[in-house]
């Protein structure tokens, strides 16, 4: 990776970009490192988890990704709608 055409970076600190958090212990902070099989997608300060891996650890397709998120943002409208109508009409 080239930046502004002058400074070549090394992309291996990208590997603890994702899935790493700082555990504060007494003496000194640690890292910890961990394996996910999702993403989570912020719009509008809603957060929403999506899964990219089946049950057998392969990855989605992106068509699959396609069709779950849709899934998903048709199931948060049906959850939406309920819980108004359960709130302010009954």
């Amino acid at each position: 990776m080239v930046i502004r055409g002058t400074v070549p970076m090394c992309m291996s600190q990208y590997e603890r970009m994702f899935g790493t958090t700082r555990i504060p212990r007494k003496e000194f902070d640690t890292l910890e490192q961990f394996d996910s099989t999702y993403v989570v997608i912020i719009r509008k300060g809603i957060f929403y988890v999506v899964e990219v891996y089946h049950f057998d650890g392969t990855p989605l397709t992106p068509c699959e990704l396609e069709v779950y998120v849709i899934l998903f943002i048709y199931l948060f409208i049906y959850l939406f709608i309920y819980l108004f109508i359960y709130l302010f009409i009954y």
